[in-house]
């Protein structure tokens, strides 16, 4: 596929899953069951989950016209099962305690536990191709193609086990709200007194940004360890893991720094961070020095210190805004005397999910309008000076923009304190009366 069409069959795909984020959180909100609110949806995603997973996998190879279409049938039904259970999962988090230190406990040990399932499918995408091709680098595009297939029907198997693992070895405790019937708050209103929430807007507008920022990274850094730095794809590879492998030893050290240090100044600080490491990528070797006429030049150390640097940034930019979102929610139920997780968690990772297909589907337009064409040789330098200026000075620049919104972001440490010592007072007293709407 060419550039164009490929960003075309991720970003649509990634705009559909945005969508149905809000519909399915307030459904999980009104839903009702002997499981919980969250756990039937885990129930009834897990096996569509893995099956369309599977299916983006399996295309029909010989006829190439209808590689679009196909994708974006196939990807929009993978979307909506990832969506119909990652938003009752995110919310989980806080049907299984009220006390901020368990829920910033409970984020870190999805966040360790999600990278090291990150990095085994990873490695099964890289090993077991290597495997049925036998050690090869080349061959066949059907052959390729085969070998790919192999390695995500074993990813859709780990995929609905995990979810159904979820399903059964998780269960939801029924705290004492505000409100007795979180039903009361028609969808209308209650989106509107969401949204109205200062604190909640601006934390997905910082988390938006952000994630534009990252994905900029993410989405390039293999091309731009391939292209720009002259990376064999192997090597690229094995970087990615190194990124991976980093995010999970680096998760469990952020969360001891919350500790000592407020969400706000964490938050800061790993803006700085990105920025070194920005700035690192813009020096790289075989970046620094590009030409048309010489090729990168090559440097695996220094390729491995970029993402073992870039898996630090992730470690505390993904796992920061989930343990933001709470008070967030509090807040809002503070207001309003509803719990509405479902509804603010989808919402949140709507932006996120439209931020991440920008991201994603930004480097291909990019390309194309920079005249790269695969056929010519010649654009490969435009390829890696393009990747360069991706993944540091438009990812940087971006960033810069949650910072300042970040300046503007109202709750403190103090105020936490206050929103939960009065809404631990108002269950006590079983004060379910809800405040008019602002």
């Amino acid at each position: 596929m060419d550039p164009r069409q490929a960003s075309t069959a991720q970003l649509i795909p990634k705009v559909w899953d945005a969508l149905i984020d809000p519909v399915i959180g307030y459904l999980s909100d009104k839903t009702r069951s002997r499981f919980g609110r969250r756990r039937p949806w885990l129930l009834g995603a897990a096996v569509p989950a893995g099956i369309f997973f599977f299916m983006v996998w399996w295309f029909p190879a010989e006829n190439p016209d209808s590689w679009l279409a196909y994708f974006l049938v196939i990807y929009c039904l993978q979307r909506t099962s990832y969506t119909s259970y990652m938003v009752p999962y995110a919310a989980l988090t806080m049907e299984l305690s009220p006390k901020e230190s368990d829920r910033n406990t409970l984020t870190s040990y999805r966040f360790f536990f999600g990278g090291v399932g990150n990095l085994i499918c990873v490695a099964l995408f890289g090993a077991i191709p290597n495997r049925v091709l036998g050690g090869s680098q080349t061959g066949t595009p059907e052959e390729f193609r085969q070998a790919y297939m192999s390695a995500a029907l074993f990813v859709a198997i780990i995929v609905t086990v995990s979810i159904l693992a979820c399903f059964f070895l998780a269960k939801e405790k029924d705290f004492k709200m505000i409100a007795k019937d979180n039903q009361s708050l028609p969808f209308k209103q209650g989106f509107i007194t969401m949204i109205t929430n200062r604190s909640f807007m601006i934390l997905t507008g910082m988390t938006a940004l952000m994630f534009l920022s990252l994905q900029m990274v993410q989405s390039n850094m293999l091309q731009f360890f391939v292209y720009t730095m002259g990376l064999t794809k192997v090597d690229a590879s094995n970087c990615i893991l190194v990124t991976l492998a980093m995010l999970i030893v680096f998760v469990p050290l952020i969360r001891l720094a919350l500790n000592r240090v407020t969400k706000k100044l964490m938050w800061f600080i790993g803006c700085v961070v990105f920025g070194g490491f920005c700035l690192a990528a813009w020096l790289a070797p075989g970046a620094v020095f590009i030409s048309p006429t010489l090729p990168p030049l090559y440097d695996l150390g220094y390729a491995y210190f970029l993402a073992a640097f870039f898996g630090l940034v992730l470690s505390i930019m993904f796992y920061l805004p989930w343990t933001m979102i709470p008070d967030c929610i509090d807040t809002d139920e503070l207001n309003t005397g509803v719990r509405r997780e479902g509804l603010h968690y989808a919402v949140y990772i709507f932006f996120e999910k439209v931020a991440s297909g920008i991201g994603l589907s930004l480097a291909g337009y990019i390309l194309d309008q920079k005249g790269y064409n695969p056929a010519n040789p010649a654009s490969n330098f435009v390829l890696a000076d393009t990747y360069r200026q991706i993944i540091s000075l438009v990812a940087f620049c971006i960033m810069i923009f949650s910072c300042v919104l970040l300046l503007f972001y109202p709750i403190t440490s103090q105020r936490r304190f206050e929103i939960q010592a009065e809404l631990l007072e108002r269950r006590k007293t079983g004060n379910g009366e809800r405040d008019s709407m602002l």
